[in-house]
């Protein structure tokens, strides 16, 4: 039950070069409609659609709304038609898990700007995409790094009362500048700043994860999931931060809901698979990395692949384990001196101890965005190959403690 008296639902669709709005208010104890209106506007509109939807719901409710609640792109916004819409198509088309997709929003992010420079929001998803892409894609370039960095401060530059902005820079913080008090400042400003942004609470609770800090994941991925129950990077942080609590049964059912509602992202398939083979739900499991390998045409990158090998090893599914090992290998073998994500969960997974803390020691001596990622090593029930192994390395201790991580829960 959501414990509210009414729900506002709507719904948008395009029809020729007319934008269709249909919203309702309906009373959650019996599902009837208190009021509904319908708004047609022309497609070049779309800068001013906010605006018209909160002033129809205000009149119609009889509310009252501050102008500055629903002013056009608020905070860090713009008043360029043709920037806002390259913006809202690049902002959706980054959420994706999948590499074009994302490639075609930041192409959208890099013309908003070019309209409008003064545009603060663009250059938020932008150091937020970047800094996903060389994370998961493992492009750990000067160029890019520089792009993403440029782009956080600039955001904070041009609104620096952007609860977005500020979560920007946090990542920034987190992937490439390893100033572990300053990524809990910039995450707590974010929310301080706007308590109602989802993508400060989800990014803040990955962060929390990584950090061996679980609880105080979950509860900060909660409020996202509260602000939207739908939203996939929500979903997949409260997901994360069950499973390394050893919830597992949570951890399934959430990453289940990212799967459900977002179900072309090969993660979701993935990470889906993974929570049900550590719940035990083995033939379930194989159903999501079945669907995933079909998505990524039987070739995933490393990343990816290390992740199907890790379900499959809990599972004891030899075959598929063996069969993403030997992809992973192969592309070592092609290129024996690049730093791959994927190449670190491989080595953990397979128990292969020396392996990993030679690959650990050029992460850090090259600060690779893999970095924050070395402390979750320290974790016994995930299935590793050096659960026995890794946590009393004394190498592996040494590299702790230089990096000096936040303390865990």
């Amino acid at each position: 039950m959501l414990g509210v008296d009414g729900v506002i639902s709507g719904h948008l669709e395009r029809v020729g070069d007319q934008l269709v709005i249909s919203t309702k208010f309906v009373d959650a104890r019996d599902n009837s409609q208190l009021w509904g209106e319908r708004l047609v506007r022309p497609d070049n509109e779309v800068l001013y659609l906010e605006r018209s939807i909160v002033e129809s719901i205000k009149d119609g409710l009889q509310l009252e709304v501050s102008d500055d609640q629903h002013k056009s792109g608020g905070v860090g916004g713009t008043n360029d038609p043709a920037a806002y819409e390259h913006y809202l198509r690049g902002h959706y088309l980054i959420q994706s898990t999948n590499e074009e997709s994302i490639e075609v929003g930041i192409d959208e992010l890099h013309k908003a700007i070019e309209i409008d420079p003064r545009f603060a929001r663009p250059y938020v998803d932008l150091a937020d995409a970047l800094s996903q892409k060389i994370y998961y894609g493992a492009d750990l370039y000067d160029d890019l790094v520089e792009e993403a960095r440029g782009a956080a401060y600039t955001a904070i530059a041009l609104a620096p009362d952007l609860a977005e902005a500020h979560t920007a820079l946090a990542m920034i913080l987190q992937f490439f500048v390893f100033d572990w008090s300053a990524v809990d400042d910039a995450f707590e400003a974010a929310i301080a700043l706007n308590p109602q942004s989802a993508l400060s609470y989800h990014r803040y609770a990955v962060y929390l994860v990584l950090t061996l800090r679980p609880e105080r994941a979950r509860e900060v991925a909660a409020r996202a999931i509260e602000i939207d129950s739908m939203d996939s990077s929500a979903l997949h942080a409260i997901g994360l931060a069950a499973m390394f609590s050893a919830d597992f049964e949570t951890a399934a059912k959430h990453m289940g809901e990212w799967n459900r509602y977002h179900p072309n992202s090969r993660w979701s398939y993935i990470k889906h698979a993974l929570a049900l083979s550590l719940n035990g739900d083995c033939d379930q499991a194989l159903q999501q990395a079945t669907k995933a390998e079909e998505l990524l045409n039987g070739d995933p990158p490393a990343l990816l692949d290390s992740w199907l090998m890790w379900g499959y090893k809990v599972c004891g599914n030899q075959e598929r384990y063996n069969r993403s090992k030997a992809r992973i290998e192969a592309k070592i073998a092609e290129d024996p001196d690049k730093i791959d994500s994927g190449y670190v969960y491989l080595y953990a997974i397979d128990g292969d101890t020396d392996s990993l803390v030679e690959l650990m020691s050029r992460i850090i001596e090259v600060r690779h965005p893999m970095t924050p990622f070395m402390g979750i090593l320290q974790i016994d029930f995930l299935g590793w190959g050096v659960s026995d192994t890794m946590p009393n390395d004394p190498r592996y201790l040494a590299m702790l403690d230089k990096l000096d991580l936040p303390a865990g829960e």
